[in-house]
């Protein structure tokens, strides 16, 4: 069976041809209105037709809904829409219809539709306009586009791009854009300013930006560039840009590709963070702690950390060595080697203070223990921690210092404060003992010196010699006051030692002169060899002292028809130029054994048993004074081969062209005083409390008729009378029953009658301290007890003639 054939087309221009045709175009017309339709929906288009010169027109459904007008009210007029735009735009709209309205065109225009509920409706119209049949401008048809999604979407994004570039801002960040195509870069702001440099209009090349980079760097950079452009993922890379002054910052960069639909990359997105002052606080950090490490290894510092949840214990090195333990061992638990291992005697304290610490709740510890060391030995050592939080865990974080050395020198400083304090209390129960002795020696010596020169009364000659002998006595007991005095002194590092040029001619001389008389009684014949010049650094007063202490001793041990002889030579000591002075006898020298004890106080070496007079003393105090002043002191003797002491001082630089320094004998032979201040007459008052000492100075002044003496029990009673009638000169004793000597002698300058006046101490104190501030505070002199009988009358002449130092001084005042 065949196929039946198609139907024949009706014939061109019949009526059946025109209706098929017809119903073709019907179909045409109803797709397209389909289409459009469907674009009008999806596109949210809307349609406006109008004639121009009416008002009037027709439109599509969605343009009601656009303007948000009842399509029911009908069509409305162009003003009627018109009041609906924004009125930030109706102007500008009216305006520009106005002006396309004039001559056929298309035209486009946007602007915002104000909803009566306060909505907005953002609009893009596209019109034409087409001429009526007489030619002129008529139809307007408009195609209204809702861009109100498309709008809302870019200003969120603008909204967001605007926080993000805030953002950037804030932290510094900078964001960049690399196009791989172009090989171009560009920036944010915060980009440009990083590098000093304005944004330029094109972006940057690539290879500008890599040829900022640190050349170690550049190639690690295009390899993290492939590596983002290679995946999805994003590529991190730290490098070096060169800064305008030729220093270096580090960034730490962030890239990732940004893609198409298809997935072709379209550019290369990052962030840079400049992290240079991270990695120079780390450096800062790293340096710091090497050099803690560096300073705790160096000084003996052991750190150390606790945790007080867990218990568990780190340690450093140092800490290991403290304890004498291995690196490898894990530290003991706290409480065993904080107490445990503590000494026996700091155990239960450290416990203590661990505790009470604990339970004050306080922050920082403190304690010192002494730890066993791996010999057995004890080391002390300082610990040292404070509470904090690591990892929102209470921890403690300490130190172990080793203070061993400083232990021992804080007790070595307790050892010799204890050492002074106790010399100190000797030098004072000395000076106290001296004067309580020297008081009633002032009595002995004196009273046995008037007895033995009393012209009136006269002794026998048995009487005499008992006198005598009661004042020789005294005057022994007074030399081993006056040396255990010196000897206090120098162990209490009490006793000034001046340091100054002193000439050798002119003291051995002095010495010479001074040993005559005693050798003489002794039939010991005195040598010298004296220098004609020279001099050396030292106390004129204690090293005269000194060799007379020697002379004296050779002549004292000495045997009648022997010899002491005194000889200066210039000698060098360990490359120092100076003098050695000797004194050398052929008495009967000493043996090894003697001269091991020679400089031991009160050490006689067995002279006690010989019936020689001597106090033990005097060698302990010439060494000791020759140390004072820089030098030595050293014996050579052998028994039946005498002695010779020989003491070795610096030399002192050699004057040129300069006049030489009055000496002793100079200074004490001052010239008269002028006539004007010369007296027939002497006023002298003496305040002394002692009833035996106030005797004896009035017996001695009685002996020098032109002294009118008045005396006085007290301060008080001293001042009130110096104030009634003003004395000449006031003899005062330092220790008084109601205030002492100096406030006497305050007063005394405190009161413009007596500002002529002489004060001079006389005192049984001897100790050098004492005397030198009694001159100080201002004392013309200082007199010491027992007096001197003869030196004391010689005062009194020299007072009486206007000749002595003392008037001179308060004359001068």
């Amino acid at each position: 069976m065949g196929h039946d054939a198609p139907p024949a087309a009706p014939a061109e221009g019949t009526e059946a041809h025109l209706a098929a045709r017809l119903a073709a175009t019907e179909r045409q017309l109803a797709e397209v209105s389909r289409q459009l339709a469907l674009a009008q929906a999806f596109g949210r288009m809307a349609i406006i037709e109008r004639d121009i010169r009416t008002g009037h027109g027709h439109w599509s459904p969605e343009v009601y809904a656009l303007y948000g007008f009842d399509p029911a009210l009908g069509t409305p007029h162009f003003d009627t829409a018109s009041a609906r735009m924004h009125p930030e735009d109706r102007e500008r709209v009216i305006a520009g219809h106005m002006q396309f309205i004039k001559q056929a065109g298309r035209y486009e225009t946007r602007f915002r539709i104000l909803l009566p509920n306060g909505d907005l409706r953002y609009v893009h119209s596209l019109s034409e306009v087409s001429n009526g049949a007489d030619g002129a401008p008529q139809f307007m048809t408009s195609v209204l586009i809702d861009d109100t999604e498309e709008v809302l979407r870019q200003q969120a994004a603008g909204r967001e791009n605007a926080h993000l570039a805030t953002t950037l801002e804030m932290t510094g960040l900078s964001a960049w854009r690399l196009d791989p195509a172009a090989n171009r870069i560009d920036f944010n702001d915060a980009g440009y300013r990083a590098m000093s440099m304005a944004p330029p209009a094109q972006g940057m090349s690539i290879d500008e930006i890599r040829a900022m980079a640190h050349p170690d760097d550049r190639e690690g950079l295009a390899a993290a560039a492939d590596a983002a452009l290679a995946s999805d993922a994003p590529v991190d890379f730290r490098a070096r840009y060169i800064n305008p002054d030729g220093s270096y910052r580090t960034l730490i960069t962030r890239r990732v590709a940004q893609r198409d639909e298809s997935g072709r990359v379209q550019a290369l997105l990052g962030v840079s963070f400049d992290i240079s002052a991270e990695i120079e606080e780390r450096e800062r950090a790293e340096a710091l702690a090497l050099s803690m490490k560096l300073i705790s290894d160096a000084v003996g510092v052991g750190l150390w950390t606790l945790d007080l949840d867990t218990g568990v214990v780190e340690w450093n090195a140092q800490m290991y060595r403290l304890y004498g333990l291995h690196g490898d061992e894990p530290p003991p638990p706290a409480a065993h080697w904080m107490e445990a291992l503590a000494h026996p005697d700091d155990r239960t304290r450290v416990a203590r203070e661990r505790r009470r610490s604990r339970d004050a709740g306080e922050l920082d510890f403190e304690t010192d223990f002494r730890i066993r060391q791996a010999d057995g030995s004890w080391r002390w050592v300082a610990c040292r921690s404070r509470r904090t939080l690591r990892n929102g865990r209470p921890t403690l974080y300490g130190i172990h210092l080793d203070i061993h050395k400083a232990k021992l020198a804080e007790q070595a400083l307790r050892d010799k404060a204890a050492a002074e304090q106790a010399s100190k209390a000797k030098s004072d129960f000395l000076a106290h003992m001296s004067h309580e002795l020297r008081t009633p020696l002032n009595a002995v010596i004196g009273f046995s010196q008037l007895l033995a020169h009393d012209g009136v009364d006269a002794l026998s000659p048995a009487q005499r010699e008992r006198a005598q002998r009661i004042e020789a006595a005294g005057n022994h007991l007074l030399a081993l006051i006056d040396d255990v005095l010196d000897l206090a002194s120098i162990e209490a590092g009490s006793l000034p030692v001046a340091d100054e040029r002193v000439d050798l001619a002119d003291l051995l001389r002095d010495v010479m002169q001074w040993m005559e008389p005693q050798a003489r009684a002794a039939e010991v014949e005195l040598r010298a060899t004296l220098p004609t010049d020279g001099a050396v650094r030292a106390d004129a007063r204690r090293l005269r002292q000194v060799l007379t202490n020697l002379m004296s001793n050779a002549v004292k041990y000495n045997r009648p028809q022997g010899w002491v002889q005194l000889h200066a030579t210039a000698h060098a000591h360990d490359g120092a130029d100076g003098w050695e002075l000797a004194v050398a006898d052929n008495g009967p020298g000493l043996s090894e054994q003697q001269q091991r004890g020679l400089y031991e106080p009160f050490n006689r070496l067995g002279a006690e048993r010989g019936g020689v007079a001597g106090t033990g003393i005097g060698l302990t105090i010439a060494r000791r004074l020759v140390d004072r002043m820089g030098g030595q002191l050293d014996v050579r003797s052998a028994p039946g081969a005498g002695c010779e002491f020989r003491v070795w001082l610096p030399a002192a630089l050699r004057v040129v062209d300069a006049a030489p320094a009055p000496s002793a004998q100079a200074a004490d032979a001052a010239p008269p005083a002028p006539a004007s201040e010369r007296t027939d007459r002497l006023d002298v008052l003496c305040i002394e409390d002692d009833p035996t000492n106030l005797l004896l100075v009035q017996e001695l002044i009685a002996l020098r008729p032109r002294i009118a003496f008045r005396s006085a029990p007290d301060g008080e009673t001293g001042l009130r009378r110096a104030l009634d009638a003003a004395p000449d000169v006031m003899l005062v004793d330092m220790h008084l029953p109601d205030f002492d000597g100096l406030e006497v002698l305050r007063r005394v300058r405190e009161a413009p009658a007596l500002r002529h006046t002489v004060c001079i101490a006389l005192s049984a104190n001897a100790m050098a301290e004492d005397m030198a501030r009694a001159r100080t505070a201002g004392f013309a002199d200082y007199w010491t007890k027992p007096i001197a009988f003869e030196h004391f009358l010689a005062q009194l002449d020299a007072l009486l003639d206007g000749t002595h130092p003392a008037q001179q001084v308060a004359s001068s005042a």
